[in-house]
């Protein structure tokens, strides 16, 4: 949002942070909104778990192809 040159000659040189924190208070005294804090996290929904398909192909679903080589492997 601006050239780092210039943020550093505006900032006073401090090592310290709290006079740094109340330099801070001190120019953001009336300035600060409220709205400008984060906003809280929202808890979404849980994705449902991925369902293991059964190994003998009961209540499952299956395609035409399996269908048709299972019962051709059935057959005498």
């Amino acid at each position: 949002m601006g050239k780092p040159e210039l943020t550093a000659r505006l900032l006073p040189n401090m090592t310290e942070s709290e006079p740094l924190r109340q330099w801070l208070s001190g120019r953001l005294t009336g300035v600060w909104r409220d709205g400008w804090l984060k906003s809280p996290t929202r808890k979404r929904a849980a994705k449902p778990k991925a369902r293991v398909a059964k190994a003998n192909g009961d209540g499952g679903h299956t395609s035409v192809w399996r269908a048709l080589q299972d019962a051709r492997n059935r057959s005498p």
